[in-house]
């Protein structure tokens, strides 16, 4: 009787390890296939994407400080919060305490949580003390107020052309510095390469 309680017993315990082992493998098949379904899903669906004819963006906070943008084009990625634009107008608007800037490019990438945004391709800009400029590209920090730039830069100020290594224009401030050196350009001289 011992031996068959015994013979019971371990066929029992065996019974009880291979339905912990089949629990283990459904667990980790379903694991396996929720992980497949989810990344097929990622895939398969894109975050929706909105594309917009001749655009006009307007942002601004509670100052009133705003930030006008217009394009030809405009491809707004939902699920990055960014607006990819094509041949774009740029307009900050002077305000009481501080100056504004105009700017124009080829290409703009606009950051819509930030309202910060990067403009690329023949840009060219004016701020409102009649200083003008030309990059290859140019950034916008929106809550620091700052325009700038690390790559070659042309600054017209009064008639005089300056190529510089980069610039900072703080708006509040109404200051603008040409970084990395420069050199005054003579009339026959483009400065960018141009």
């Amino acid at each position: 009787m011992a031996r068959v309680q015994k013979l019971q017993s371990a066929m029992c315990q065996a019974s009880v390890e291979a339905s912990r082992s089949r629990a283990a493998r459904v667990v980790l098949g379903s694991a396996l296939a929720f992980v497949i379904l989810a990344t097929s899903q990622a895939h398969a669906d894109p975050a929706p994407q909105l594309d917009v004819q001749g655009m006009t963006f307007v942002a601004s906070r509670e100052n009133n400080d705003a930030v006008i943008l217009r394009a030809n084009h405009a491809r707004f990625d939902t699920k990055a919060k960014k607006a990819y634009l094509t041949v774009v107008n740029a307009d900050v608007p002077a305000s009481a305490d501080q100056d504004g800037f105009k700017m124009r490019c080829d290409e703009s990438v606009v950051d819509l949580a930030t309202n910060d945004f990067e403009a690329t391709g023949n840009v060219h800009g004016e701020v409102d003390d009649g200083t003008n400029f030309e990059a290859e590209w140019v950034r916008y920090n929106h809550l620091e107020g700052v325009l700038y730039s690390d790559g070659p830069v042309v600054m017209i100020d009064g008639g005089t052309k300056v190529l510089g290594g980069g610039f900072r224009y703080d708006i509040a401030k109404r200051r603008f510095k040409l970084l990395g050196g420069a050199k005054v350009l003579r009339d026959a001289e483009s400065g960018l390469g141009r």
